[in-house]
């Protein structure tokens, strides 16, 4: 297997079978590739995984391997990286097949789930992990196996669920970290940025980051622009790279970063879309900005409007910690005829104390405005 830091080392990826004590390089190459096809078997198969990281020696091995015919040789390359001339020059004399491994629909995802898991999946847990790992086996796997061993993924009458939110496991931390790669301050921002507040209109981006590191951002391939409206939305090209951005960096950036998209959506052409405005009071939660109670009393109105009823109860509970509760200029009331557990899930009723309207579930399942 290649790897970053093995690639500093000579032979790095052999030195389980490079003896010690020989000096003499080609005496050395020699003792590896007899090691590495030694075998009583009929055929020896070798896998080499991440050709791309092996340092010059170990790639002159496997050269020698595959141009000997010593050995059926599998190699891979992560898409997008730069192949080593020795392989390149293997791979157009034809010497290999080449296979594109690509991303799992949601139905594969599924079928895979079942298979590796011997059972049923529940179809939520198999749309969350789709849209997390986005179709990657090697992601999907990894999140499995973390999951599973720590209790979150669970047979539950005779179906896989997963309950509770993903805990990133180590080693897909350091792997994606790896593709991400050493980043310039100016990118680094880019992508944090996008990471608390995706999807964010590629020229607001542009005013809070700047345009020379979006280009590089798209240039790494660690963002996606697509068409969106009258504008271009720009997104982090892996839901996980966001996720590893916001387990790695500081609270206080996390808080900054969300205040500046938070004001950048103020200042945008549609303040006062609903949406805009959920997503602005959303960000404002956790961010460095003063609380604006009366945003949050307009967005908790929104979340209700776009059916996300927990969003609801936490702006309609941070509205009141600003200033909007009983006594104040404004208050949240939920009525709730004919669906009673909805109050259960916005938490407990609150007493109107002023003239702001209330939200009115009616009993045929509209969302209507009305006054208490």
């Amino acid at each position: 297997m290649g790897t970053s830091s093995a690639r500093a080392l000579p032979l790095g990826a052999f030195t389980a079978w490079a003896p010690s004590g020989v000096t003499d390089t080609f005496q050395l190459l020699r003792v590896v590739i007899e090691s590495l096809t030694a075998s009583t078997a009929a055929s020896v198969v070798l896998g080499v995984d991440d050709i791309h990281l092996l340092d010059d020696l170990s790639t002159f091995v496997v050269h020698q391997i595959v141009q000997q015919s010593a050995a059926k040789v599998i190699l891979t390359v992560r898409d997008g990286a730069p192949i080593p001339a020795a392989i390149q020059e293997l791979w157009t004399a034809g010497h290999f097949d080449r296979l594109d491994v690509k991303q799992l629909s949601l139905d594969e995802t599924a079928t895979l789930l079942s298979a590796a898991l011997e059972g049923s999946v529940d179809s939520d847990a198999v749309q969350r992990l789709w849209k997390l790992t986005r179709g990657n086996s090697l992601y999907l796997r990894n999140i499995v196996e973390q999951e599973v061993a720590d209790g979150r993924i669970v047979q539950q009458h005779g179906h896989w669920r997963w309950i509770g939110d993903p805990i990133m496991p180590p080693g897909l931390v350091e792997l994606i970290e790896s593709r991400i790669g050493d980043l310039p301050t100016p990118v680094s921002d880019v992508i944090d940025v996008l990471a608390v507040g995706e999807p964010i209109d590629l020229a607001a981006l542009t005013r809070i980051t700047n345009a020379a590191a979006v280009e590089e951002a798209e240039t790494r391939g660690l963002i996606t622009l697509e068409p969106a409206g009258r504008g271009i939305e720009v997104r982090v090209a892996h839901p996980l790279y966001g996720q590893v951005r916001r387990k790695r960096a500081a609270h206080s950036r996390l808080r900054r970063l969300r205040g500046l998209v938070a004001t950048e959506l103020a200042a945008s052409n549609d303040p006062d879309d609903i949406r805009v405005v959920v997503r602005r009071a959303t960000l404002s939660l956790d961010s460095d900005l003063t609380p604006d109670a009366d945003l949050f009393v307009r967005a908790a109105h929104g979340a209700v409007w776009l059916a996300d009823l927990p969003l609801a109860d936490r702006l309609a509970e941070a509205a009141i910690q600003a200033g909007a509760g009983p006594g104040g200029e404004h208050c949240w009331v939920l009525v709730t005829d004919g669906f009673p557990q909805l109050g259960g899930v916005l938490g407990k009723q609150r007493s109107c104390h002023s003239q702001l309207c209330v939200v009115r579930l009616s009993q045929h399942g509209r969302v209507l405005p009305g006054c208490a």
